[in-house]
């Protein structure tokens, strides 16, 4: 019997889960918190990817390249606009170039949408143009994301591609037993926490800011992302959950909404809670302006 391994509804708690932690971990970032918060938020931008990837692929199953950036332009890049507007008239222009940088999605302080919107571009190129080549390729991608670029992307630098490949296996995956997903649940997490101990040797984090830092970095936060990924799988209420879902639903508006407002949250109940109804109410009025002009433009 098929399971219903990232469903529709799975997937979209799941955006939900880790948008909601990803505004969360960064409250706690900005409290001067122990550094092991670290950890859920980038775990959360693993899954994102992750599910991205996933999303992207099943899209081309059904239609293949049509309408591609069309849906892209509607989903992620103009809200994405929309709000680099909205944040540029009320703190003020930054200059031309780093205007332009980050409304050509090349350098951004919201890195997280610009490296989803590269890959978006090169899946594009590749299925355009070498579709038999797409997983060695994005390989080849990940590998030099992994050994060159910062942190922040080089610990992610297969997530996307991992999302892509259970879209590629994902009847086969369905058709195995709870058993199986609990084994792999089980070792993900184990593997993601011999990792995390091993980065905590004094000798192995003198090396931060390294491509072996960033190696051991990887093998923590996308094992320990799949490994909360399968949680639906076994927690079967959570996607009874109608707060998540809509969460999942406007996860982008959450992730850009609560980013000029997270510094200013200080370190008390009623700052974190005014900030909480700051971000749903503003999410929602952003989510339906943005949606009424995509309706109406695209």
């Amino acid at each position: 019997m098929e399971s219903d391994l990232f469903s529709r509804q799975q997937t979209d708690v799941l955006r939900g889960m880790a948008a909601i932690v990803i505004a969360v971990f960064h409250v706690l970032i900005q409290w001067h918190c122990h550094r092991v918060v670290n950890l859920p938020g980038s775990v959360a931008v693993a899954m994102f990817l992750v599910l991205s990837g996933f999303g992207l692929n099943e899209s081309y199953k059904r239609s293949g390249l049509k309408d591609y950036w069309r849906k892209r332009l509607r989903r992620v890049i103009f809200p994405y606009w929309l709000f680099l507007a909205v944040v540029t008239l009320l703190q003020g222009f930054p200059g031309w170039k780093t205007f332009l940088l980050d409304a050509c999605f090349i350098k951004s302080d919201y890195w997280f949408v610009p490296f989803l919107v590269q890959w978006y571009l090169v899946y594009w190129i590749v299925q355009r143009w070498f579709s038999s080549g797409l997983v060695p390729i994005l390989m080849v991608l990940g590998l030099i994301v992994l050994n060159f670029h910062s942190q922040v992307e080089a610990e992610q630098a297969f997530s996307f591609l991992a999302g892509i490949l259970i879209s590629q296996h994902i009847e086969t995956l369905r058709s195995k037993q709870r058993a199986y997903w609990l084994r792999a649940a089980i070792g993900c997490f184990l593997l993601a926490t011999a990792f995390l101990l091993l980065k905590e040797i004094p000798a192995v984090h003198a090396q931060k800011g390294t491509a072996f830092y960033n190696h051991i970095l990887f093998f923590i936060k996308l094992p320990m992302a799949l490994s909360l990924l399968l949680l639906p799988m076994f927690f079967a209420p959570l996607c009874r959950s109608r707060i998540l879902r809509l969460a999942g639903i406007a996860s982008l508006e959450i992730y850009l909404v609560h980013f000029p407002l997270f510094p200013h949250v200080e370190k008390t109940l009623l700052s974190f809670s005014l900030f909480i109804v700051a971000v749903t109410v503003l999410v929602f009025i952003f989510y339906q302006i943005n949606h009424r002009l995509i309706a109406r433009w695209l």
